[in-house]
This record gives C-alpha cells, sequence and structure tokens, in this order.
C-alpha cells in the first residue's frame, strides 16, 4: 500500500515539479528529510494573521473561515488577508 507521503511525490514527479507546499499543520505527517531524498523541496504554508474587523467583537478572533474574512472585508482587503503567508 502507498503511503500519503509517496502518493504525494509521486504526483510531483508526475507534474515535473521538484517542490511540494503543503498546509503548515501537514508538518505532524511529512518530513522535508524524505522528500528530499527524492529530490522534492517539501515547504509549509504559514499563514501570517492579520487582525481585521469582526462585526461588534471588541477582540480580534483568528483562525476562523475565510468566510469570516469574507464578511467582514471588502474584495482588495480579502486578497491582502489570503496574500499574506510565508514557506516555512
Amino acid at each position: 500500500m502507498i503511503g500519503r507521503a509517496e502518493r504525494l511525490m509521486a504526483i510531483t514527479k508526475h507534474l515535473n515539479s521538484s517542490s511540494y507546499i503543503n498546509a503548515i499543520n501537514g508538518q505532524q505527517l511529512y518530513k522535508k528529510e524524505t522528500f528530499k531524498q527524492f529530490s522534492i523541496d517539501l515547504g509549509f504554508l504559514s499563514p501570517i494573521l492579520n487582525p481585521y474587523p469582526q462585526g461588534e467583537n471588541e477582540f480580534f478572533i483568528p483562525f476562523l473561515s475565510v468566510l469570516d474574512a469574507m464578511m467582514w472585508n471588502e474584495k482588495d482587503q480579502i486578497l491582502s488577508l489570503i496574500s499574506s503567508y510565508e514557506i516555512v
């Protein structure tokens, strides 16, 4: 049986890529060293949480759905929010 990491590496290679970016919580599942053995650079997308108004909430509540950001922000602000990240 092929595992998750092997499946991702096979897809990455099939697409002629040498890098794969996963959500930040994937650090618990995948190891950079494993991917490196197959000449694939593994990165993890880590969002930069910029506070935004959330209706009548006094304090910013992070890690809500993108739907929350869409409810309280204009298009340009939403694009800025979802473009704020780093690859670790």
